[in-house]
């Protein structure tokens, strides 16, 4: 899930002006003291061109690795897995929790959650707190996990315990939700166009000190919203950002619109000498820089079809690179 949800934020850098629903009713699943949250419509984005170029690209090992692990947990995660919320309280691998909805073989995961030699179980209320342990991944994480059967086709996950305990909590409304929340930033959420299959939002953001410098710029930001999807035959992408000052968000403003003024001058100097549109030009073509006082806005669309040949020559041109990489070295030898 998190390969599907880097791929979704790398791959899909559009948007575009469409209807807006109302606030989507996923957010009752967030606590209203969440500070980030991302929610992945896997039903959507499967059933999506996108989504469906993404699973034909899938090679011969990811389709063999997606064959075991539905063999070994009961489940395919591109069939049998409608939506996964990720969200937190506070920022740190052990705060977030994440929370999946799908069609899930509980008996088949009971038996490997007893199977596991790191396996606890602790009440919580009428529900069962599974704590196990599995392939840590990465150096900070000891391995730890706890989840449990929030309902039927329900399952709450986390790094640990106490954000587990909330997270029920707030699934069976003893708890105030972001959908319910007065107060809470992450509650004015900008309404999903029909189609977006990934909505993220982060406020008060917390930079350590360390922190390396292309993070920097966080630090001239309050909060941000990031929408993508696809709606008839055009991926788009919408992401919203409210700076610390109005000031800070005009220099952004004026700094976004300026790279895109030079990349269609660009394509119009391309035009004039008689050569071909650059792979990045729909990404320019469909580019909106706006926003007032403290926010910023930006918005971007492509025809899915550009979207997938910009995918493709981008690949292709790794692949022709690594191919020279490799030849070079062999020519040293």
């Amino acid at each position: 899930m998190r390969t599907a949800i880097a791929a979704s934020l790398c791959v899909l850098l559009l948007a575009g002006t469409v209807a807006l629903a109302e606030l989507p009713a996923w957010t009752k699943d967030v606590a209203a003291d969440a500070k980030w949250v991302i929610r992945v419509d896997v039903k959507a984005l499967t059933g999506s061109a996108i989504g469906k170029h993404l699973l034909e690209q899938m090679t011969t090992e990811q389709r063999a690795n997606l064959a075991k692990f539905t063999e070994t947990f009961g489940f395919d995660p591109t069939a049998n897995l409608d939506s996964v919320v990720l969200y937190g309280a506070a920022y740190g691998p052990t705060a977030g929790v994440a929370v999946f909805h799908g069609q899930f073989d509980r008996d088949k995961l009971l038996k490997l959650l007893a199977a596991n030699e790191g396996h606890e179980e602790s009440k919580f209320g009428d529900r069962v707190i599974h704590r196990w342990t599995q392939k840590p991944e990465g150096p900070n994480d000891d391995g730890v996990r706890f989840g449990a059967f929030a309902a039927e086709g329900v399952i709450v996950i986390g790094r640990a315990k106490a954000p587990v305990e909330a997270a029920l909590n707030v699934l069976d409304g003893k708890a105030e939700s972001l959908a319910g929340a007065k107060e809470a930033a992450l509650s004015d959420l900008t309404p999903a166009p029909a189609g977006t299959f990934v909505q993220a939002a982060a406020k008060d953001f917390r930079l350590p000190e360390d922190a390396p410098p292309k993070a920097a710029f966080l630090r001239n930001m309050q909060a941000g919203h990031l929408l993508l999807g696809e709606a008839k035959d055009e991926a788009f992408a919408i992401l919203a950002v409210t700076a610390t000052a109005a000031e800070t968000a005009q220099k952004m403003r004026q700094m976004l619109t300026g790279f895109v003024a030079l990349g269609q001058l660009a394509l119009a100097q391309a035009e004039q000498d008689g050569k071909p549109a650059p792979a990045w030009a729909p990404l320019v073509k469909g580019a909106v820089i706006g926003g007032e006082g403290e926010v910023v806005t930006a918005r971007l669309s492509l025809a899915v079809k550009d979207l997938i040949a910009l995918a493709e020559k981008a690949k292709a041109a790794k692949a022709a690179a690594a191919e020279a990489k490799a030849a070079a070295g062999e020519t040293e030898r």
